[in-house]
């Protein structure tokens, strides 16, 4: 059974509140915030939670603009002939990033890195799935990669059965993994490596609980960026 959202809506918050930026703190609107206005930065609320989860990948056009904003720095990516960042689509899910640039994105749009709990629970629901569209494993559904052999990225949110227990959540269960808060200290980061390269077996319980990790400067084609924030 997939619940719908409560709403989706265009995240657009400027409020006065406290603000920061290379220790300049300030109590005003936040000037950074005038950047993500036309992003189109989907939010979806969770169902029975106090917080909202990004309904597509972080896109290479939304990430540039944070780049641009002078928030998320260039030591956090890479940037190279093959690189997402310089393929030409905005659209494709940003990858080759660091925990820290997934770290820099979130604070700038308002959000955080989503914790596994909150990771697990938007992807399977309250019915507790244990992939995004059911209990059943689907190989065509999401984006994946088989037995280590890659497969080519594609725009986020382009299937429209990778979807997950919230109407209009995307690409959970494939295209690029998704840094996770794994809320500890130190270099060690976690990520959901469900992409289009990984190890065998493809029909891992992305849902509940599978992940992986590394120190948080990895920067792989494999992994990209997905938001959360608090109600």
């Amino acid at each position: 059974m997939r619940f719908e959202s409560i709403f989706i809506a265009i995240f657009v918050t400027i409020s006065l509140s406290t603000y920061c930026l290379d220790g300049d703190c300030h109590e005003t609107p936040n000037p950074l915030l005038k950047e993500i206005d036309n992003m189109n930065l989907g939010w979806l609320k969770v169902p029975l939670s106090n917080y909202y989860i990004q309904s597509k990948e972080t896109s290479v056009g939304q990430f540039k603009k944070c780049v641009e904003a002078g928030v998320c720095k260039e030591d956090t990516f890479k940037q190279c002939e093959r690189c997402t960042y310089n393929l030409g689509n905005d659209n494709l899910p940003m990858s080759y990033v660091n925990y820290y640039g997934a770290e820099q994105f979130c604070d700038w749009i308002g959000g955080h890195i989503c914790t596994e709990h909150e990771w697990n629970n938007a992807c399977g629901g309250i019915e507790r799935t244990v992939f995004p569209y059911g209990n059943e494993f689907k190989e065509d559904a999401c984006n994946l990669g088989v037995d280590r052999i890659p497969v080519a990225l594609e725009e986020v949110g382009s299937r429209p059965e990778c979807v997950g227990s919230v109407d209009g959540l995307y690409d959970m269960g494939g295209s690029v993994g998704e840094w996770i808060d794994n809320g500890k200290e130190g270099d060690y980061g976690k990520f959901k490596s469900i992409s289009v390269q990984m190890n065998p077996p493809i029909d891992k319980p992305v849902c509940t609980g599978f992940c992986a990790g590394n120190s948080k400067s990895y920067m792989p084609p494999t992994i990209g960026i997905r938001c959360c924030r608090k109600d």
